[in-house]
C-alpha cells in the first residue's frame, strides 16, 4: 500500500533501536519529530520529488534555532533569527543533520524493498563546509580546578597535557631525551 514519510520513520526507528543505544536512538526520534515529520511526514515517498527536500532543507536554515529545556522536551520558544554569519552556518549545519536523518531513514526503505528508488533524494546535498569542531581552550582557573581534582598520581599526566597539547599515548612514548633543557623545548615523535 502507500508508503508515507512517517511511516519510514517508523520502520526506521524501530529496527536502530534494536541496533543502537538509546541515545542515537532518542537523538534520532527528537530530529524526525522536530524537523521531519511535521513538514514531511504526511507526504507519500513516491510523491517526493527534489525541489520539494531542497526547500525543506533550505526552510530548515533559514529558520530560527529552536529552545528546549530538556533534550527530551519539544521545542517550545523560538530564539531572534540572528544575523551573524555564525548563527546561519549554525542553522545550515543542523539543516543538514536533520537532512542526513531523513535519508538514513529513507535508504533504509528503499533497501529494504519498501521503495522504488532512491534518486529524488540522492540528487539533495546538504550544505558545504558547515561543519566544524568547536574549539574552546581552557582558562587558567578551570585549567587549575581540572588539576586539583585528579588523582595525586594522574596529577602530573594532566600537567602536561595541558602544558604541551599532548594527547595521552604521545606523552606516555616521551623519554627524558625528548626534552632539551637548553632551548626549554621538547619534541614529540609521531608513531
Amino acid at each position: 500500500g502507500p508508503y508515507s514519510v512517517s511511516d519510514a520513520v517508523r520502520d526506521y526507528l524501530e529496527e536502530i533501536t534494536a541496533e543502537k543505544p538509546a541515545r542515537p536512538v532518542r537523538d534520532a526520534r527528537y530530529i524526525f519529530e522536530n524537523s521531519v515529520l511535521p513538514e514531511l511526514g504526511h507526504l507519500l515517498i513516491e510523491n517526493l520529488n527534489t525541489d520539494r527536500l531542497v526547500r525543506w532543507r533550505n526552510a530548515l536554515a533559514a529558520r530560527p534555532l529552536g529552545v528546549r529545556k530538556k533534550r527530551t522536551a519539544s521545542i517550545r520558544a523560538s530564539r531572534a533569527v540572528a544575523g551573524t554569519d555564525e548563527a546561519r552556518r549554525k542553522r545550515k549545519a543542523t539543516a543538514n543533520r536533520s537532512l542526513t536523518m531523513l535519508k538514513a531513514a529513507l535508504n533504509r526503505a528503499f533497501h529494504g524493498g519498501r521503495v522504488a528508488s532512491d534518486m529524488v533524494w540522492r540528487k539533495v546535498k546538504p550544505f558545504a563546509r558547515v561543519e566544524k569542531p568547536v574549539i574552546r581552550y581552557l582558562s587558567t582557573d578551570e585549567a587549575r580546578r581540572l588539576v586539583n581534582a585528579c588523582p595525586p598520581d594522574f596529577r602530573r599526566l594532566v600537567q602536561a597535557a595541558l602544558l604541551t597539547g599532548c594527547r595521552y599515548s604521545e606523552l606516555t612514548t616521551l623519554s627524558c631525551v625528548d626534552f632539551n633543557t637548553d632551548s626549554d623545548t621538547l619534541t614529540i615523535r609521531l608513531a
